[in-house]
């Protein structure tokens, strides 16, 4: 009787290493999917300046810009990353401002 014990413990003991293993794996994949995301951009952008007779301003400085927009009764996200920063990339800033007190964005 005790041996059928210790069997059955080998084999409870055997599906908790399995689910173990599992979770493992499971946790690697969702870091490598992390890890694939962050490696694929070139590093930080430069920041959107408003230049304007000369002198200029930082009108915007970030990783990422994401907007959420109310439709329907349902916000939907968009990610405006790729159209704001980046080699080749010129926000339209029309009717933006700056000067030493204020600045207003019209990105």
């Amino acid at each position: 009787m005790e041996a059928g014990v210790r069997g059955g413990r080998s084999l409870l003991q055997y599906g908790d290493r399995k689910r173990e293993r599992e979770r493992q794996r499971e946790k690697e994949r969702a870091e490598k999917k992390v890890n694939d995301r962050t490696t694929d951009r070139t590093g930080v952008f430069p920041p959107v300046e408003f230049k304007e007779g000369g002198a200029g301003c930082i009108m915007l400085w970030a990783e990422n810009l994401t907007v959420s927009v109310l439709r329907g009764g349902r916000w939907e996200r968009h990610d405006l990353t790729s159209l704001t920063f980046g080699e080749g990339v010129t926000p339209r800033l029309q009717g933006s401002l700056c000067n030493q007190s204020h600045s207003r964005s019209g990105v």
